[in-house]
């Protein structure tokens, strides 16, 4: 992609549309590495070169999403996702600007969602780590504590 052009939105697409384009992979970019605040969060650098793809657009049911206070390196609001994806769970940090800004002023706790569509991508290396992230999310059906949204 060249980052010098802008970007220019062509149109909108129906949630029909976008469910036709549903990425369907057998993992994640493979499972077993987790940080401290993470739950299947990176692939090591060291194993990078397997898989051909750096994003994913997946449906998945039961999401959960918690926002929460960090202190370090300054104390903030985040938002970090737990989801299940063909049988493995993962908790991964949410970058998705829209949806943050959107609900970020939320009280801290657990919401849920009862079917969203994310876009996982993978972040850039990073001490020899490439980070799952949650750069999107598509709400299809609340779940609880989500009234007025």
């Amino acid at each position: 992609m060249d980052v010098s052009v802008p970007l220019k939105k062509k149109g909108t697409l129906s949630l029909e549309e976008v469910l036709q384009i549903v990425d369907y992979p057998e993992s994640l970019w493979g499972l077993g590495s987790s940080s401290k605040s993470g739950l299947n969060n990176f692939v090591p650098a060291s194993e990078i070169q397997q898989f051909n793809s750096s994003l994913y657009l997946v449906d998945v049911n039961k999401f959960q999403l918690q926002i929460i206070e960090e202190s370090y390196p300054y104390k903030r609001k985040t938002m970090v996702g737990f989801f299940s994806y063909k049988g493995a769970n993962y908790k991964l940090k949410v970058t998705d600007p829209e949806f943050e800004r959107k609900f970020i002023d939320r009280p801290l706790g657990d919401y849920e969602i009862e079917r969203t569509l994310l876009t996982i991508s993978l972040g850039e290396n990073f001490k020899e780590s490439y980070y799952k992230l949650i750069a999107g999310i598509i709400p299809i059906e609340y779940g609880k504590k989500w009234s007025n949204q």
